[in-house]
């Protein structure tokens, strides 16, 4: 099989949908919808818009692409069965991409990036990367304190979707760093997705599997009311 030419990839797990699709001779379409809740009702018909917009049917799809997480529990999910669906019923390849990676795609920095994704709690995910865009270490999720402890020395920018915060929280903290904050980005651009599942999957020559990249252990609570225990007769 050679380079994949018609590349559809889609990303429910940072703030919404964005879908895109880029077909042989280098046309592609795009969509945004900014959601936490609505994506599977509209994954689907967006995925079938850009393919229509770019003239190409589901059985001309050489390569799937789809965000891993972390992010979203709920679209992530969503994202990855409709990917793996996909696959399945086209028989066609499918990689995932975290969606750290994703994000420092976006950045173009002379500097060492460090990338923030929201996590709706006191901590945040985050990644390091060096000029080149190579992670310098698996991503986690920690509060402020401990992310500047990794962060890389020197000057580094910082990139993600929840810069706002993480300058406040520095300010909070009252931690001196050397950083610049680079432009926000809320909503991830599909094109950047297609571009690094190609690499990812070119480079690997092989499937990669569609599990969930999760960063903590799911939030179990007790219930208020202890259960009852059935009576055992002795």
């Amino acid at each position: 099989m050679g380079p994949p030419k018609n590349i559809l990839a889609f990303d429910t797990a940072l703030g919404g949908c964005s879908v895109g699709v880029r077909n042989s001779v280098g046309q592609s379409a795009v969509r945004h919808v900014e959601t936490m809740r609505e994506q599977a009702q509209i994954l689907v018909p967006l995925i079938e818009d850009v393919l229509k917009e770019a003239q190409v049917e589901y059985a001309d799809l050489d390569l799937i692409v789809s965000t891993i997480g972390p992010g979203s529990f709920t679209g992530l999910r969503i994202g990855l069965s409709t990917a793996r669906s996909l696959a399945l019923a086209l028989d066609r390849p499918a990689v995932g991409v975290n969606t750290l990676d994703l994000m420092a795609a976006h950045y173009d920095t002379d500097k060492p990036l460090l990338v923030m994704l929201e996590t709706k709690r006191k901590d945040f995910y985050a990644c390091c990367y060096d000029v080149q865009g190579e992670p310098l270490g698996n991503p986690f999720a920690a509060e402020i304190s401990e992310i500047l402890e990794q962060a890389p020395k020197g000057a580094f920018s910082v990139g993600g979707d929840c810069l706002v915060r993480f300058r406040e929280e520095v300010k909070a903290v009252g931690l001196s760093q050397n950083f610049e904050l680079l432009e926000e980005v809320r909503l991830s651009d599909p094109l950047k997705l297609i571009e690094v599942g190609q690499r990812k999957f070119e480079s690997s020559k092989t499937v990669e599997n569609l599990e969930p990249l999760y960063l903590r252990g799911a939030d179990v609570s007790q219930p208020k009311n202890p259960l009852r225990k059935m009576r055992k007769d002795v």
